[in-house]
C-alpha cells in the first residue's frame, strides 16, 4: 500500500477535517477513522485513528462498540 490514505473532507467548506496516512499504520484491515457525535450546537468531530481487525462493516461492529456512546 503506497501512499494510501483515509480522509474526511467538510463538503461545504472543502476542508479537510481528519487525514490518516494508511500506509505509515499498523498491519491490520480496517481503521476507526472518527467518531461523529450531534449535540444541541451542532456536529462534532473527534479524531481516532484506532486501527482494528475486520474486512467488513460487519467484522468492525464488536471492535466499534468501545465508541459508541450511550445517554439515558
Amino acid at each position: 500500500m503506497n501512499r494510501a490514505y483515509c480522509r474526511l473532507v467538510d463538503d461545504q467548506s472543502d476542508t479537510e477535517l481528519v487525514r490518516f496516512e494508511l500506509s505509515k499504520g499498523e498491519p491490520t484491515t480496517g481503521v476507526f477513522m472518527c467518531m461523529l457525535t450531534r449535540d444541541a450546537y451542532g456536529w462534532n468531530m473527534t479524531a481516532l485513528g484506532e486501527y482494528a481487525k475486520g474486512m467488513t462493516v460487519r467484522k468492525m461492529i464488536d471492535p466499534g462498540k468501545r465508541f459508541v456512546l450511550t445517554t439515558l
